[in-house]
């Protein structure tokens, strides 16, 4: 690390540094500097996600500008441009809490790995995450993957994240406007959520059923439901083209990946519904039963699941790290991509 006294630009370069102890030595030269210090950070990796926690910590006191931006390595230079609010520094503490964060949720997932139940392990996660804002969240996930943590276990982290958020939404949740590329995904979200309650409800009224003949109206009904799920594809490909490399360009990667894995699946559920109700008539009443409770079980619980996570985590984290004159581009582009059969017309403004 090389300072030049004249200017007060201090090179840090964290490149040879392990990813767990880098952020300690970014935030210690941060700490020790004063209006007009240059700290000139070059990484292997966008830093974006530092950025953000930056705008978090210590808003209004910094210039972030960068010199370079890849493909080998990322240069920016971080200007101090007002002291610290306070006596602690700009981020007191905050090196050493986001290692106990960072260690805490290595912790549940070890748990869950092991085999221990969700509901059980939601009792240690539940003070970690119910305070933890979509974006640090979202930041401290990449940064335990890139600890080498399996896509699957941060699945499971995400599913204790659902069943924490179940008991009490964030308090800093951001609600965006009519025709804000959020808005109609949400809406979007409860259209499909209504069709899920339906679907419940034909899967309920078949568990009881005993022949073929005692459930053609819920068959229909399903098939019904099985047509607007596949025709959800444009809302689908509106986060996957357009929101989620958004939030990828900013640094955070792990929650996209994650719900691009749960599309494929979610894909294939969507695809085995509609061929069961396509022809119920091919198989054995009690084989059709257990099919539709299969396949529509699992879109009932998952697809709801992947909407909630969606809605509360992902859409939050996109809402607070993409800045205010982007999303008008990304509005067009989603434009271009194109809106669901059921997508209400006041969320496009139609």
């Amino acid at each position: 690390m090389a300072v030049n006294a004249e200017t007060r630009v201090t090179d840090v370069d964290v490149r040879p540094i392990p990813h767990s102890d880098r952020l300690p030595v970014i935030l210690g030269k941060w700490q020790s500097s004063v209006p007009g210090d240059v700290i000139r950070l070059i990484v292997d990796h966008n830093p974006a996600p530092l950025q953000y926690l930056f705008r978090a910590e210590s808003p209004g006191q910094f210039n972030w500008e960068y010199e370079k931006e890849g493909p080998d390595a990322w240069i920016v230079r971080i200007t101090r441009t007002a002291a610290a609010s306070g006596t602690a520094g700009p981020v007191g503490g905050t090196a050493a809490n986001e290692e106990q964060e960072r260690q805490a949720l290595k912790a549940i997932l070890n748990r869950l790995n092991a085999g221990e139940d969700v509901a059980t392990v939601k009792e240690q996660a539940r003070d970690l995450l119910r305070n933890m804002d979509p974006r640090k969240l979202a930041v401290l996930e990449q940064e335990i993957t890139r600890e080498g943590v399996g896509r699957e276990q941060m699945r499971r982290l995400c599913d204790v994240h659902l069943e924490v958020m179940k008991e009490s939404i964030a308090a800093e949740q951001i609600t965006p406007e009519p025709g804000h590329p959020i808005y109609t995904l949400m809406e979007e979200h409860k259209v499909l959520k209504g069709r899920l309650e339906e679907l419940k409800g034909y899967l309920d009224f078949i568990s009881t059923a005993r022949d073929l003949k005692d459930i053609s109206r819920e068959i229909a009904g399903a098939r019904e439901v099985a047509h607007q799920l596949l025709e959800a594809e444009p809302h689908h490909q509106r986060e996957e083209q357009v929101i989620f490399p958004a939030l990828e360009q900013r640094g955070v990667a792990e929650p996209p990946m994650i719900m691009r894995e749960e599309h494929v699946d979610l894909r294939a559920k969507k695809a085995q519904l509609a061929d069961i109700v396509a022809d119920p008539g091919r198989c054995s009443f009690q084989d059709l039963a257990a099919s539709l409770q299969e396949v529509g079980g699992y879109l009932v619980r998952e697809l709801a699941n992947h909407i909630y996570k969606e809605d509360n985590i992902l859409y939050q984290a996109a809402l607070q790290t993409v800045e205010p004159e982007a999303w008008q581009e990304i509005k067009k582009r989603c434009d271009e991509i194109g809106y669901c059969c059921f997508t209400p017309a006041e969320a496009v403004g139609k």
